[in-house]
């Protein structure tokens, strides 16, 4: 079996076979005209270079696409976190001209490329930054230049994959209850094999809820898709049929998620869609176990976190130590 990942006209293919990555050469080969190839531990693809060569993890890094940014703005200084705990706070503040409009823009959603493929310790800033893209102040450049000077202190930081014996899909769900203005609350989840985050997400809620146990309930319902579709995509590549394993801080709504319906006057009017949890337990495409708030690691992709907490955090994230 070959696996082919492609993004327009660049191809990356891998194999457990020799055989079968040179067959694809010949396949591709016979259909192109020029087909240009590179072989190895090491690889870029994407801005991305991928080094196969350690012999405990696969690691992904994008320092040359970081020191350009770095670079191009003139960044010399550093910070510890890529956020302020004010991060989320609009403050009185000049909008910026529309020259600087359009050169924040550029680099919000720079940071945010960079935040979904091998950095997602900064996807709580970038995703905020995203958001004010449309009417940019001096406050809001102010905070994308100290994700700037975070990333100008760590360019050499990436991810760090590896994988369960046997393997298996393991994501941890958590949300901050009622962070943004308009009073909703910010889901984050992470989904590893093992070492490392193979898929982070970090973004508001797209309903009010009333409580914590409601945030963090729809927030798992919410995210659970993407552990059932990572099993299904192990599943079509040979693997065994594991449950994924869902991780999640807060008790009441694993027992929300257990139950399949709401016993309490509090939660009676969460709406059922959301207790399809239920159904995929029962379907042992998923179990939910409960994890204490400390060890949480989407807790850093909810909320901007700050000092020891957030550094070790990032690391359990980015595949640096395992929990």
């Amino acid at each position: 079996q070959i696996t082919v990942l492609l993004h327009v006209d660049d191809f990356f293919i891998t194999s457990k076979s020799e055989r079968a990555l040179q067959q694809a050469k010949k396949t591709l080969l016979s259909a192109f005209d020029k087909v240009a190839f590179h072989e190895g531990e090491t690889h870029n693809y994407l801005k991305m270079k991928f080094d196969f060569s350690h012999p405990h993890y696969v690691s992904i890094n994008q320092y040359g696409f970081i020191h350009g940014l770095t670079e191009y703005y003139n960044i010399t200084e550093t910070e510890l976190t890529p956020a302020t705990k004010d991060l989320r706070k609009t403050p009185a503040s000049p909008e910026l001209n529309e020259q600087a409009k359009d050169g924040f823009h550029s680099l919000a959603y720079k940071m945010l490329y960079l935040a979904k493929r091998a950095r997602p310790d900064i996807l709580v800033a970038t995703r905020f930054l995203s958001t004010r893209v449309q009417k940019p102040t001096e406050a809001d450049a102010e905070k994308a230049y100290h994700c700037l000077r975070y990333l100008n202190g760590t360019k050499e930081l990436g991810l760090r994959l590896n994988a369960f014996d046997p393997i298996h899909v393991t994501q941890c769900v958590d949300a901050a209850h009622a962070v943004h203005e308009n009073m909703r609350s910010h889901s984050g989840s992470i989904s590893t094999l093992g070492l490392g985050a193979i898929d982070a997400g970090s973004t508001a809620l797209d309903m009010n809820t009333k409580s914590a146990c409601e945030s963090e309930y729809v927030s798992l319902s919410d995210n659970i898709t993407n552990a059932i579709f990572m099993r299904n995509f192990l599943i079509a590549q040979g693997y065994d049929e594991h449950p994924a394993v869902v991780m999640q801080d807060n008790e009441a709504a694993i027992k929300l998620a257990e139950n399949g319906f709401s016993s309490a006057m509090r939660t009676r009017h969460i709406n059922i869609r959301y207790f399809f949890v239920k159904d995929r337990i029962a379907k042992g495409e998923i179990e939910v176990q409960y994890c204490p708030t400390k060890l949480m690691i989407a807790d850093c992709l909810t909320k901007p976190v700050q000092g020891q907490l957030f550094l070790e955090l990032r690391d359990l994230l980015l595949g640096y130590k395992q929990a």
